[in-house]
């Protein structure tokens, strides 16, 4: 009985799942930005969402209210990527995760790359990103 116990417990995060972190929530959201899924997005992000960009402040009621995706298009955008992460601050409710924010064409060529530190809460076991701060990144292309 005993060495049931012990299996049981060495599977159970396969089998319950294992939490997640602020990085895969980041990866998860970069991959519905790239599918163009304004739903899934909003399901992961925090409403309402709020952006700082050279300390202007801006919120909106969700986070598809901030992007347009045809927009986006006009301006060469084929998908987006981020690199360099690196998880500033996380305390099990709150985390901050600075990554590099790239912007490529269709011939993965960079067309926007600049530094933007990320505001993930978690509620319900979930990481959600609340917005997201950039200093000297006012031209991020967002669509509108």
């Amino acid at each position: 009985m005993r060495y049931i116990f012990i299996i049981l417990l060495m599977f159970s995060s396969q089998v319950f799942g294992e939490e997640s972190t602020p990085t895969q929530a980041l990866d998860n959201f970069i991959a519905l930005f790239n599918d163009e899924n304004l739903d899934g997005l909003n399901q992961v992000s925090n409403a309402p969402w709020f952006t700082m960009v050279n300390g202007d402040s801006n919120s909106f009621s969700r986070y598809s209210d901030m992007v347009d995706f045809e927009g986006l298009k006009k301006t060469g955008w084929s998908y987006s990527r981020v690199e360099n992460i690196d998880v500033l601050h996380n305390d099990g409710e709150t985390a901050f995760v600075k990554a590099l924010l790239e912007r490529l064409d269709k011939s993965d060529q960079v067309i926007f790359g600049g530094e933007i530190i990320f505001i993930f809460a978690r509620s319900k076991n979930e990481w959600k990103i609340a917005g997201w701060i950039s200093s000297g990144n006012k031209d991020l292309p967002l669509g509108k």
